[in-house]
């Protein structure tokens, strides 16, 4: 309006508008003011016609915002809402509607800003608005967004669902299977019906995630035989994960007869189940396997032959493992652990593993580096849980039926933090010291010690140290000199922003950080170092530092 106040003097119909207030002028002071104003705005010696048309427009806008009404017909209401989500959210119009639109539409970006504003603003997804864009959001075109709405829907509870069974469409595509995976999710066995009443119209991967979701009710146990039976392809194979959850005997029997014909197809599929009959079977299977190696001494006369095939059956009932417990897997364990070494002492237990990764020399042993790729596969799931304050195994294996990972959580009894960790420290290994931070454990002073002067060694000798950055953060290293001069000195060309980056990522104070920066200045002035806005960064990384110290020493 203010842009076009040149035009005002000839619209007809503000003229108009200002003769219709004429009658009302007399009626009420405020009406007075609102017609004396136009006067002063139509007038042709107007010297601020903005500044007029600001002055009436404020005071119409009060008289409407006070004295305006709006009456309709019939009893006041609550609002409708299906009890999906809040009905009211304390929301700006410009944060609510941009994360509809970042949901709704496609473009770069758009997951970010959607991951940001759950963190800063987890209760905009509870809004009914915005939960049923969630439900479309399960179609997006970035598959990425999709999954992770699908895991925010499954975490609404029973709420969500009639969002969910609305328009459900059994012949679409990867949207509709996502809806299945999250209405199984929450409902469970509850959605029975509704998973037998798509199933007969039911197509391609919404047909087998339909499949999948009987699991839930063993009364669906005689339909997924014949399905078994009759399915093809990934929809056949759906049908027998399902199965493999099924408690019953006659599911029991089924799978019975199936370990004796094809074994490895059969613990296949039982990988995903974790009842008693499947623990007895599997391990049954482990064990008749495992038996011909008990005895096994390496001699000629007991040579045993590692094939693809039998490697592959044994690798297959590994897999199904996990989930299974009972005497029988008890077994399994003790069959495998030929030497014992699971229950010796340990020092016992020591003795026999250095046996194992040392070789003799002349002058004594040395290391077999052949070793490190086994102890990479051994250890490459121990941790150190500080809430239970031990060590522990995870394992997260693959599911094909859900297409997620489920992670498993075992507390070992060996400690890790004597004989392992000098092994690994004299294996000088990335892989095996990326292992070592995983065991930190921050209570015991003499082993954080131990570890950070290895950690800070390896940094000052290894080039491309920055993987030691984060475990002597962890450690509390307060001096990082050296640091930054091994990192960037062999470098034939540094990038500000990795300098930034790196110098802000050091351990140690600031202090420490402002002199390996000016150090890095010097050798940038020295032409030591070149790089792409080098010089301006560091001096921004200096000055920012320079403040950061005073006020750490202040401190």
């Amino acid at each position: 309006m203010i842009s076009g106040c040149g035009l005002i003097e000839e619209d007809f119909r503000l003229k108009r508008a200002a003769e219709a207030m004429k009658p009302l002028e007399a009626a009420s002071p405020v009406f007075a003011k609102i017609g004396q104003l136009l006067s002063v705005l139509l007038s042709e010696d107007c010297k601020d016609r903005a500044g007029a048309l600001m002055d009436a427009i404020t005071l119409v806008d009060a008289v409407l915002c006070t004295q305006g009404a709006v009456n309709v017909p019939g009893e006041l209401e609550e609002i409708e809402t299906n009890s999906w989500g809040s009905a009211v959210t304390n929301a700006p119009y410009s944060v609510l509607h941009t994360l509809l639109d970042a949901l709704t539409t496609s473009g770069g970006g758009r997951y970010g800003f959607v991951m940001e504003t759950h963190e800063a603003h987890p209760e905009l997804f509870e809004d009914y608005r915005v939960k049923h864009v969630l439900v479309q959001a399960l179609g997006a075109s970035h598959a990425e967004l999709a999954e992770q709405v699908a895991q925010w829907l499954k975490e609404s509870g029973p709420s969500i669902l009639p969002l969910l069974y609305k328009e459900f469409d059994p012949k679409g595509k990867k949207e509709m299977v996502r809806r299945v995976q999250v209405i199984e999710a929450i409902a469970k066995a509850g959605a029975n019906e509704f998973y037998l009443k798509m199933l007969p119209e039911a197509e391609k991967d919404v047909r087998g995630a339909l499949i999948y979701a009987l699991r839930h009710d063993n009364g669906n146990a005689p339909l997924l035989m014949d399905l078994a039976k009759a399915e093809k392809g990934n929809n056949k194979k759906m049908a027998h994960w399902a199965l493999a959850f099924m408690d019953t005997d006659e599911t029991a029997g089924f799978w019975n007869a199936y370990m004796k014909k094809k074994p490895g197809e059969a613990v296949y599929y039982l990988a995903e189940s974790n009842t008693e009959w499947a623990s007895r079977l599997t391990a049954g299977s482990l064990q008749e396997l495992l038996r011909p190696w008990v005895h096994y001494s390496g001699s000629a006369e007991t040579r045993m032959e590692l094939t693809k095939e039998s490697a592959g059956l044994l690798f297959a009932h590994l897999r199904a493992l996990p989930k299974k417990t009972g005497p029988e897997v008890l077994e399994c364990f003790r069959m495998a652990a030929v030497a014992k070494m699971l229950y010796a002492a340990p020092e016992e237990f020591a003795e026999w593993i250095d046996r194992r990764v040392h070789k003799k020399v002349l002058l004594g042993k040395s290391l077999d580096r052949n070793v490190i790729e086994e102890l990479c596969l051994v250890f490459d799931n121990v941790y150190w849980d500080e809430k239970v304050r031990s060590y522990v195994l995870k394992i997260s294996p693959y599911s094909e039926a859900d297409e997620q990972r489920h992670e498993y959580c075992r507390r070992l009894s060996k400690p890790f933090d004597r004989y392992f960790t000098d092994l690994f420290i004299e294996c000088r290994h990335p892989k095996l010291d990326s292992y070592l931070e995983r065991w930190i454990q921050p209570d015991n002073r003499e082993y954080c010690e131990k570890l950070k002067n290895y950690f800070y060694n390896r940094a000052r000798t290894t080039q491309d140290n920055r993987i030691y950055l984060a475990p002597l953060r962890k450690l509390g290293l307060t001096d990082s000199s050296g640091l930054a001069m091994k990192y960037f000195k062999g470098k034939s060309q540094v990038y500000g922003w990795d300098a930034w980056d790196y110098l802000h990522s050091l351990p140690g104070t600031w202090e420490s950080k402002l002199k390996e920066a000016e150090g890095l200045y010097e050798l940038v002035n020295k032409k030591e170092i070149k790089g792409l806005n080098l010089k301006e960064r560091l001096e921004e990384f200096i000055d920012f530092a320079r403040t950061r110290a005073i006020s750490e020493t202040a401190k």
